[in-house]
């Protein structure tokens, strides 16, 4: 009779299986730095979510904020969202991105690019020399840390970026000035020395030899291992057709809708289960205000295009799905007018030039912004 668990020759291989087919899609899926869309050259903001996780509130609240830190002191934050990166590092790409946008104005260089690299669960912090005496590595870092990620392992990537981006904008514009002052005291005395370098270095070389067989292991122990609170066996991971005995209405309603996944696993044993539950939909559907559940459906549309001269509306109807709920709201965000630039209009004049170029729509922009650099500093952060 089959227990439900793989032979280990098969569950080996199966995983040498999983493993390339992982690295396969990544590859096919990764996106370059010439194929990110400009914000700057298509509609005049700062915001380009390619991954969709942005909520449209958020998003609108970033721009505003950006727009109005640029009036005050001229200084330039970009937003990228990215499903997947191609061979470089989500560092090596914020810094390609940085510079190929020229992000910051020219002679100041105070620009800072965030950068969400969903795939690898990565956020980057990019800086300019120019902001680089206020925000140095070491504050970037507090506020990856304390603003940022929270949110993120919660899902709500729009108001983690939302919050994280407050404070820099606060920071920057000398309206929060002792936070800043502290984190240079702090980040003093951390530089390097030559026996963290050795050490670091053994630790990169045994990662690299060890990664492999770690990697395969981890899926392994996150796909089909999980032990009794009580017992401490091995737990039964139960199929799709078996869990839905151990989930209530709502659980299944949820996961009927495509907006939440829940897994179980059962102790044969002690009769016990543990139920696991994961976000889906981001960017679709969010918490419900009322009936707390993952129900509320968000969609928009725009009622009114932008023109060169004038700016468009969008109306956003969030409405909960959850059948005794009767939650809904509308609301209404502006959009900036349409920019047209040299290189916009050149590009237009033919498809052919375009395609010689080597670029894409969003990334042959470079320049856009007011003409900064990277100084290769600020820091990063996993979730």
């Amino acid at each position: 009779m089959k227990t439900g668990f793989y032979s280990d020759k098969s569950l080996f291989y199966s995983l040498i299986f999983l493993l390339f087919s992982l690295l396969a899609l990544k590859i096919c899926s990764a996106e370059s730095v010439d194929q990110i869309v400009n914000p700057k050259a298509s509609s005049n903001t700062w915001v380009s979510d390619m991954a969709d996780v942005i909520d449209p509130d958020s998003e609108n609240q970033l721009n505003m904020l950006i727009d109005d830190l640029e009036r005050k002191t001229t200084s330039e934050i970009a937003v990228v969202t990215v499903k997947n990166v191609d061979n470089s590092t989500p560092k090596d790409f914020a810094t390609e991105l940085f510079n190929l946008w020229k992000i910051g104005k020219v002679g100041k260089d105070n620009g800072v690019l965030v950068l969400l690299v969903m795939s690898e669960r990565r956020v980057e912090v990019e800086t300019g020399y120019g902001v680089e005496g206020v925000l140095p590595d070491g504050k970037v870092g507090e506020i990856l840390r304390d603003q940022m990620v929270p949110h993120f392992k919660e899902g709500n990537f729009g108001k983690g970026i939302l919050a994280g981006v407050q404070m820099m904008t606060a920071i920057i514009a000398n309206e929060n000035p002792d936070i800043a002052i502290g984190s240079e005291a702090n980040n003093s005395s951390q530089n390097p020395t030559k026996t963290a370098f050795v050490w670091g270095f053994v630790i990169f070389i045994f990662l690299i030899i060890a990664s492999p067989f770690l990697l395969i292991y981890l899926i392994w122990r996150h796909l089909y291992y999980r032990k009794c609170s009580q017992c401490k066996k091995r737990m039964r991971k139960l199929t799709e057709d078996q869990e839905d005995a151990y989930l209530s209405f709502d659980e299944k309603f949820e996961e009927e809708l495509g907006s939440m996944n829940y897994t179980v696993w059962r102790c044969d044993d002690c009769q016990i289960n543990r139920i696991e539950k994961s976000r889906k939909g981001y960017g679709k559907y969010e918490d419900c205000p009322k009936c707390k559940h993952r129900t509320v459906y968000i969609k928009s549309a725009r009622i009114k295009n932008p023109t060169t001269i004038s700016t468009g509306i969008e109306e956003i109807t969030r409405k909960c799905q959850y059948p005794k709920c009767n939650y809904q709201n509308v609301s209404k965000r502006t959009i900036p007018p349409i920019v047209i630039t040299n290189t916009a209009r050149s590009r237009s004049s033919g498809r052919s030039s375009w395609s010689s170029s080597g670029g894409s729509w969003g990334g042959s922009s470079g320049g856009s912004f007011g003409g900064g650099s990277s100084g290769g500093g600020g820091a990063g952060a996993s979730w």
